[in-house]
């Protein structure tokens, strides 16, 4: 008895469906769309309902965010923070346009005046003979200056 199941097992093990049809079948069951399975309304109420009860039980201990909000809101405050921007960049741009008088005046200051002795005309005309007019002459006696300095 064991021994005929056990054959006839391995004849049946043999047996398949043509490849026409198996491509069919395939075919078909692809195609059909799955149907998912869906709760019952009343298990989808359930669901909404244990939510807002853990929302009501977990809501008190998380700090409000209603005095942070209010504080910032607040019109009074508003309107003074509002009124200090204008006066702020104000103030900017006048220390900053100061400082910018200042480095020019100074800069116009030296320009203009021809007592010092690097601007000084006299000393200026006095030295251009001694440049060399040759731009490797130049060089030269730039290197010359820089190795005197140097020693």
């Amino acid at each position: 008895m064991y021994n005929d199941l056990i054959s006839q097992l391995k004849i049946l093990k043999t047996i398949a469906p043509e490849e026409r049809f198996g491509r069919r079948s395939r075919a078909l069951i692809l195609s059909h769309p799955a149907e998912r399975p869906r709760l019952t309304p009343w298990f989808q109420l359930a669901g909404a309902l244990a939510f807002a009860a853990l929302i009501l039980v977990f809501s008190p201990l998380f700090p409000s965010a209603q005095p942070v909000l209010s504080s910032s809101m607040d019109p009074a405050r508003l309107a003074d923070e509002f009124n200090s921007f204008p006066v702020n960049i104000q103030l900017d741009e006048i220390r900053y346009q100061h400082g910018a008088n200042l480095t020019v005046a100074s800069a116009m200051n030296e320009v203009t005046d021809t007592r010092t002795r690097h601007l000084n005309a006299a000393t200026l005309n006095a030295e251009v003979p001694t440049l060399p007019a040759d731009e490797d002459q130049a060089r030269n006696h730039i290197n010359q200056l820089l190795d005197e300095a140097t020693r």
